[in-house]
């Protein structure tokens, strides 16, 4: 599946391409948090939780792939960040 993050945050949007029955396990620690948002953070006084949900702290796309197909686009593009998964 494939998710443009767009406003809602990372989950919301992820939310809509997977069957209900799965659930997402995001890793935030994982992600390379561009610093505009850390300044916004401190500026709106804004926690974690609000960051995501309306900046989507950087993330603009999502692949979900399985375990196989991961291994092979992390080949292609070795730059992908890998935040989580789906289970």
């Amino acid at each position: 599946g494939m998710a443009h993050i767009t406003g809602g945050g990372l989950e919301n949007n992820i939310k809509r391409v997977i069957p209900e029955h799965l659930s997402i396990n995001i890793d935030k620690d994982k992600i390379i948090v561009p610093e505009v948002f850390n300044f916004l953070k401190i500026k709106g006084n804004l926690n974690n939780d609000e960051m995501f949900q309306t900046f989507n702290m950087g993330i603009g796309f999502v692949l979900i792939t399985s375990k196989t197909e991961s291994i092979k686009i992390k080949k292609l593009l070795p730059n992908i960040l890998e935040i989580g998964f789906i289970h």
